[in-house]
């Protein structure tokens, strides 16, 4: 996930922006919908998805395979 689109910013670090291409797709679509909908909101804020090719994860138990 890239830094920053139309619809949100990305808060983590980059090693920890890992998505399949429909995820990242549908986050920054869905992101890009909402702020048209609701200009006065601002930006949504996206933090943490998953590392690279997924795998551990310290505490977050459910990206052991990069697909949520």
């Amino acid at each position: 996930l890239p830094t920053s689109g139309s619809g949100f910013i990305r808060q983590s670090r980059a090693q920890r922006a890992y998505g399949s291409g429909l995820l990242i797709d549908f986050l920054k679509s869905s992101s890009d919908r909402f702020t048209a909908s609701n200009p006065t909101c601002g930006k949504l804020v996206i933090n943490e998805i998953a590392v690279q090719n997924g795998g551990r994860y310290g505490n977050h138990r459910s990206h052991q395979n990069g697909s949520d």
